[in-house]
């Protein structure tokens, strides 16, 4: 299990968050505590994408690295 979050510093707040695996959402989430189970081994790219009412920022890709035996 794999728990994600995202932060942002804005102004106006930050009205919605979401988390991106690859090339594609996985959730809209309030930024914490999006926890993922992964089933297979590999390199996975995920991101963060944040957004106001003046626009959207978003992170770096981060890499995760799954290995060994998963149950």
């Amino acid at each position: 299990m794999v728990e994600f979050t995202c932060i942002a510093d804005a102004n106006p707040p930050v009205l919605t968050y979401k988390l991106f695996e690859g090339g594609g959402m996985i959730e809209n989430f309030d930024g914490s505590g999006e926890t993922r189970a992964f089933n297979t081994s590999g390199q996975f790219n995920h991101r963060c994408e944040a957004s106001n009412s003046e626009g959207t920022g978003t992170s770096s890709d981060s890499v995760l690295t799954v290995g060994g035996e998963l149950a």
